[in-house]
């Protein structure tokens, strides 16, 4: 029985070569690349499996193909370019973001010392009543308090400030030693940038400061002045 299903498959198979083969020029390309015949056995018997492959399309053979890579741009001059190129990217990167985060930290302890202000105007302003005066300088305690964590971020972060221009700096002394001068150039103006918005943010604060400093003086001569009038009043 086997060996007559065989014959039978034979038969059939050569049949349908035979068909395919009376026009040559036509089925040659579409038998050999576009349809494959194989044998599978299954169990004791055999079948023909035919799998269809999708035929190319002939727009998809126009699509423009990966390009080729030049050996030239393989050199070792060529990949140190390349190298100093990202480098000065990821300094960069670097930089921005130790700005952003010192510019906020100066903001944010300006705005601290500009509170402690109110705070110490506001006790002027109720001296002679214990009960108030008790509790504006309970504030004011928390905000000094405040103020020394905000003064510790912002000496962290200048110190990270510092260590990332001179990163910026080494990256863009790479990038001009390998020839790459554009990225060079870049570099120099980033820390330029970097370090006039620093120097504006430093100036609020010390703005701040001097007005801390001159309400401190205010606050301590009218304090003195009350009790010595408070005295002169006891006697």
């Amino acid at each position: 029985m086997s060996r007559n299903l065989f014959r039978t498959i034979l038969t059939v198979t050569s049949n349908i070569k035979e068909t395919l083969y009376q026009n040559r020029s036509r089925c040659r390309a579409y038998f050999n690349s576009r349809k494959f015949w194989s044998l599978m056995t299954v169990g004791t018997g055999v079948s023909i499996c035919a799998q269809v492959v999708k035929p190319v399309d002939e727009k998809d053979q126009d699509k423009p193909k990966l390009p080729t890579v030049d050996p030239s741009t393989l050199t070792n001059a060529t990949l140190i370019r390349n190298a100093a190129s990202l480098t000065v990217d990821s300094a960069s990167t670097l930089l921005s973001q130790t700005v952003l985060a010192l510019n906020d930290a100066l903001e944010d302890y300006a705005r601290g010392m500009y509170t402690t202000v109110k705070l110490m105007e506001h006790e002027m302003q109720v001296l002679g009543d214990e009960a108030s005066q008790d509790k504006v300088w309970q504030l004011i305690i928390k905000s000094k308090s405040d103020l020394e964590e905000r003064k510790l971020a912002v000496e962290q972060l200048e110190s990270m400030f510092h260590f990332a221009v001179k990163v910026m700096e080494s990256a863009s002394v790479a990038a001009f030693q390998s020839g790459c001068d554009i990225a060079a150039m870049a570099a120099g103006e980033r820390i330029h940038q970097a370090e006039m918005q620093i120097e504006n943010a430093r100036k609020i604060v010390q703005q701040a400061k001097d007005k801390l400093t001159t309400t401190q003086a205010q606050s301590v001569e009218a304090t003195t002045k009350h009790a010595e009038e408070s005295e002169d009043k006891e006697t």
